[in-house]
């Protein structure tokens, strides 16, 4: 079995280490998923309909993070994995969360790059392997995200 999770935060960069799969933020990129998750997950809807613009901005500038190293992010911050367990629970803000999470899998999956980092992904977030792996090859993101919840 492949070595536990070891962690070392830097000043301006998160890095979290399980063998091969590698999570690395920098500043801004943590900021705006934790801005984002946050909002979604303690704020009601009608006022997430005030604060879209800003969002969608904050969105926009974490474009080029992969999804895997975006939930990655979120389900080793104990905050965020709660408010992202929040977001479940409505549907308005899970399908909204959904779509962009699994349009950003689809692409990564079909240039071939989700599998290969599955199971270190899987050690450094928990979860069963088979499972992720069957979620991947039917593209059925909701379904791997909530089994990691």
């Amino acid at each position: 079995m492949k070595s536990l999770v070891l962690g070392l935060i830097l000043i301006g960069s998160s890095f979290i280490y399980s063998d091969e799969f590698v999570l690395s933020l920098n500043s801004s990129e943590q900021y705006a998923i934790t801005e984002i998750i946050s909002a979604m997950g303690e704020k009601n809807v009608a006022v997430l309909l005030l604060d879209v613009i800003r969002l969608r901005r904050l969105g926009d500038s974490i474009e080029q993070v992969p999804p895997l190293q975006f939930i990655g992010f979120v389900l080793t911050n104990p905050h965020l994995k709660s408010c992202l367990k929040k977001i479940s629970k409505s549907s308005f803000k899970w399908s909204s969360f959904i779509d962009g999470f699994g349009g950003n899998m689809e692409k990564e999956y079909f240039q071939g790059k989700i599998l290969p980092q599955l199971q270190s992904f899987t050690e450094l977030v928990g979860g069963s392997l088979e499972q992720l792996e069957g979620y991947v090859y039917h593209q059925e993101w909701e379904k791997f995200v909530k089994c990691l919840l």
